[in-house]
Formats: C-alpha cells, structure tokens, sequence
C-alpha cells in the first residue's frame, strides 16, 4: 500500500495555514486540511500526477491545491511532502 510522510518544514507550514485560515473560519480550516489529506492519499497511489519542477531541485514535482502549492518528491512506496505554500508567495527562494 502506497503511503505518504509530511517532512517537519511542511508540517509546519501545515500548521501555519490551519492557524492562519482558522482565525477567520475554522470550518474553512479543517476543510482545507481535510482536502491536504486527500491529496497527499492520492498522490501516494498516483505520484506522477503533479507537475515536474526539476528546474527546483531533481526530482522534485508540484500539484495545486486550491490557493496552496505542494512540493513532493517520490519515495520507494509513496510520496514525501517537501513544503507547502501560498501560490502567491516566492517560494523558490524558500527551498535553497
């Protein structure tokens, strides 16, 4: 069975958004992470849904989840979440 893992900087930024979107609406705060978990399960079964973003680093690839970008990298059996961020936010820099 295809499995997932959250790197620590992407639980934190898991946290960060759930803190952040929760002070306005908590119902919108579970949802979202609701919908992280969801994806991060499909992209477990399905990794090579998500765009390459080599021009990042090797091997790494990026899906969108409504305003939120998620980088991933595949492992033997399952993805490994990197970072998630606002799809607004400069996060090239984030990753060097």
């Amino acid at each position: 069975m295809a499995r997932y893992e959250v790197s620590d900087p992407a639980d934190g930024d898991i946290f960060e958004i759930g803190l952040y979107v929760g002070a306005r609406n908590i119902r919108a705060a579970e949802k979202t992470i609701r919908e992280f978990e969801r994806t991060f399960e499909r992209l477990a079964e399905f990794p090579g849904i998500g765009r390459p973003r080599d021009e990042l680093k090797p091997g790494i690839r990026s899906i969108t989840i409504g305003k939120y970008v998620v980088l991933y990298r595949e492992i033997d059996d399952g993805v490994r979440i990197l970072r998630l961020f606002h799809g607004s936010r400069d996060y090239l820099e984030e990753l060097e």
